[in-house]
């Protein structure tokens, strides 16, 4: 038996412990926060990492170490993860859980907290268009899984 720390997001974060086997499927790990804080199973999604754990799979299948954090949202508070791949370096992906309802740049100021680039040097870019700071992910109908690129915005020159 393994102790493992599980996040709950869902806008106020709180954290817990839960008692896990390697051999556990991700759906007994899901009965066992349904058990203890009352989130039904349909309405949690498990990430590590930024990637989503499949119900069928074992804890041991996504090498899940100790004292790891796996995220737990909850469906049906609004909360989706999207990801931001910058263009600009490593063309790495991050990771970011945010409300449907955020606007652009709420999303930009997580990221920014995050990624420690300043809001005013983002811009972001999802389906060809560059996003508009006031506007709503879901006036873009950006959603759960989506996948925003970011240019970094020259400061300075003439």
């Amino acid at each position: 038996m393994a102790r493992f720390t599980v996040s709950l997001v869902n806008g106020s974060t709180f954290q817990t412990s839960l008692e896990i086997c390697l051999d556990d499927t991700i759906y007994q790990v899901k009965q066992k926060i349904e058990n203890n804080h009352q989130v039904k199973i349909e309405n949690q999604e498990l990430f590590l990492g930024g990637k989503k754990l499949e119900e069928n799979q074992t804890v041991r299948n996504y090498n899940i170490g100790l004292g790891e954090t796996i995220n737990l949202v909850q469906k049906h508070e609004g909360i989706m993860q999207v990801f931001i791949k910058d263009l600009n370096g490593s063309g790495s992906s991050t990771g970011i859980f945010i409300n449907y309802s955020s606007t652009v740049l709420e999303l930009k100021q997580s990221y920014g907290s995050i990624s420690k680039i300043p809001v005013y040097e983002q811009r972001l870019i999802y389906g060809g268009k560059q996003l508009e700071d006031h506007k709503k992910l879901s006036e873009y109908k950006i959603e759960h899984g989506s996948t925003i690129r970011l240019v970094l915005r020259l400061v300075g020159g003439r």
